[in-house]
């Protein structure tokens, strides 16, 4: 009898996790801010990255964190000992976009704070790359408090894989914000004269309004009537009896100065940074006529339209 002995012979060999983390590419669309109108405030920055596990698993959780400064990066670590940091500098982060960016992939939301890692379990169900968007809002003061012109805000994101093998990585943002030289007047009424209001020599009213100038600058105002354009100010009844008046201007730095007829004046003046001046006037108009030319034309109405034009400058 021949006996047949089948030996089964079972060889264990370890496994090794291979894991990393580390990002790709960030897209950062150039803002144009208008201090008029207030747009452009949000700010969606996408971030592309890969946070990975292979062979035996798809995916790892992972964290992330905002920073001023250069935050490094590491190479993989199969043991995980080397450290990174708890908190990163972000006082330029948190005075641009405030305490609260938010961050959404694949359907997760987590709230970051300028400065510290994420809260709460993040992560991928890919070995492949992974997209995410980061959206900040800016704090509308601080952009009021940027020269019109081009400006660059940059800051990084710091990313670590927090599986099994912890790897850590960053990458900057550079965000290009355009702020366009904007001049505009706002809060300007009508002016209406009654005969009974003469006083002295002059019969004359006041209207106060809102410069606005991005970022506090400077303008120059141009002054034209409809009746003479170019020429003096006239008013003209409806037979087109015509009577000369002046206008006067100041803003809240300048005294007056006077004109009879339609030009730019020759100072430059200062306008609001805030867009409604702060909820007040910074500049006056005062429509003058003097009574001889009252006195001169016939009982009637009398009206002509000034345009009043500002420019940056």
């Amino acid at each position: 009898m021949i006996w047949r002995l089948c030996l089964l012979i079972f060889l264990c060999f370890p496994w090794t996790v291979f894991a990393s983390f580390y990002f790709k590419s960030v897209d950062a669309p150039r803002i144009s801010w208008n201090p008029e109108n207030d747009n452009s405030l949000r700010l969606v920055v996408g971030v592309h990255f890969r946070s990975r596990c292979r062979p035996e698993c798809v995916g790892q959780q992972y964290r992330l964190a905002l920073s001023d400064t250069y935050p490094g990066s590491k190479q993989r670590e199969n043991n995980g000992a080397y450290s990174v940091p708890g908190n990163f500098p972000a006082g330029i982060l948190r005075r641009y976009f405030g305490d609260r960016v938010e961050w959404r992939q694949n359907g997760q939301q987590a709230d970051l704070v300028p400065g510290r890692w994420s809260a709460g379990s993040l992560s991928t169900n890919t070995n492949r790359y992974a997209d995410g968007q980061l959206i900040f809002n800016f704090v509308k003061s601080e952009l009021q408090n940027l020269e019109a012109g081009s400006h660059l805000i940059s800051f990084w994101v710091a990313g670590e894989g927090i599986g099994k093998v912890r790897h850590f990585d960053s990458i900057e943002v550079r965000v290009s914000v355009e702020i366009p030289e904007t001049v505009k007047i706002s809060a300007l009424d009508d002016v209406d004269l009654y005969y009974r209001d003469l006083s002295g020599g002059w019969l004359w009213k006041e209207t106060k309004f809102c410069v606005f100038s991005s970022n506090g600058g400077w303008y120059r105002m141009e002054l034209d009537g409809q009746n003479n354009p170019g020429g003096r100010f006239q008013l003209s009844s409806s037979v087109n009896q015509r009577m000369n008046y002046r206008i006067s201007f100041k803003d809240m730095r300048s005294g007056w100065y006077s004109t009879e007829r339609g030009r730019q004046l020759p100072s430059r003046y200062q306008g609001s940074r805030y867009p409604d001046c702060g909820n007040n006037r910074n500049a006056t108009i005062r429509v003058e006529i003097y009574y001889r030319d009252l006195h001169s034309v016939p009982t009637d109405t009398y009206t002509d339209v000034l345009t009043v034009t500002v420019r940056a400058g």
